[in-house]
């Protein structure tokens, strides 16, 4: 009888190994398929299809996978981007919309919370067919033909609070 609760206790255990390293063995997942990654501290790429919105499917994942902060990087191609200038004398962004699909030549940005919400804070560069470069903060786009961005979470959550004096959410520098 001892041998066997032996056996059915390492039974378990092998089970939620399996479990979760089956969670942490992944490399590569879509919007559907992020929460398959709950609780996952490894790396992974968000492969994102033709016109699925860039923002809200960074927001979508982390969410979904449970993942409060993190490093983002990513390349492939975006539809009418919306990039923003900001303008530190006003206060504010000075945003604009460019038409057609552009190379995405780089997406460097964070995940982190504000008010205990993901928050996505991302900067792109994007190149246009006559080779021409445009670049600044994304404030919205839709997938151009495919979009692949590394998450690479962090351990501790990363908060921003608002900074008066620039009148932007800044990360807070404090461990909570």
């Amino acid at each position: 009888m001892q041998k066997a609760i032996t056996l059915l206790i390492i039974s378990s255990l092998m089970f939620i190994a399996a479990s979760n390293s089956q969670a942490n063995n992944l490399s590569a997942v879509n919007v559907g398929t992020c929460k398959k990654l709950a609780g996952t501290d490894k790396p992974f790429i968000l492969v994102l299809k033709r016109k699925e919105n860039v923002m809200h499917s960074i927001i979508r994942c982390a969410t979904d996978a449970h993942i409060t902060s993190a490093f983002l990087s990513g390349l492939g191609a975006l539809e009418s981007p919306t990039l923003g200038y900001y303008n530190l004398k006003e206060k504010r962004y000075q945003y604009k919309t460019f038409s057609g699909i552009y190379e995405l030549i780089g997406l460097n940005g964070n995940l982190t919370q504000v008010d205990n919400q993901p928050f996505a804070h991302v900067h792109v560069t994007l190149g246009d067919s006559h080779y021409a470069v445009i670049g600044g903060h994304l404030k919205n786009a839709s997938v151009g033909a495919t979009t692949e961005i590394l998450f690479i979470p962090f351990v501790n959550p990363i908060h921003r609070e608002l900074d008066g004096e620039i009148g932007l959410q800044l990360i807070s520098g404090e461990v909570r």
